[in-house]
């Protein structure tokens, strides 16, 4: 799949917990629900709202991303290396931009 290097609007994380039920098997059938964080990202522009995907949480690429982030900041590679998490994530994003231009157009 082809990368897009530049769009117009800002990827942004949304955090929301997930519910997980587990099933015991034992004499009565009890439901639990497990709490789970995760991250979706969307593609923001000036008057629509993309669903790009969605990844676990983790801290540092919810505090880079809460606020939204525009096409040249992700494109400056240089300050994502400290953080790893944050790097993969960065390396993602391209490819679902690319996607979602291609189902939108």
């Amino acid at each position: 799949m082809k990368k897009v290097r530049s769009f117009k609007g800002k990827i942004v994380a949304v955090k929301r917990v997930k519910k997980n039920n587990v099933t015991f098997s034992s004499r009565e059938n009890i439901n639990h629900a497990y709490p789970e964080k995760v991250l979706d990202f969307y593609l923001v522009t000036e008057c629509n709202k993309y669903y790009l995907f969605t990844q676990r949480y983790t801290m540092a690429v919810y505090n880079k991303f809460k606020n939204g982030l525009y096409d040249y900041q992700i494109r400056n590679f240089n300050q994502w290396k400290q953080n790893p998490r944050v790097s993969k994530t960065i390396d993602k994003i391209p490819s679902y931009v690319a996607y979602v231009m291609r189902e939108v157009a």
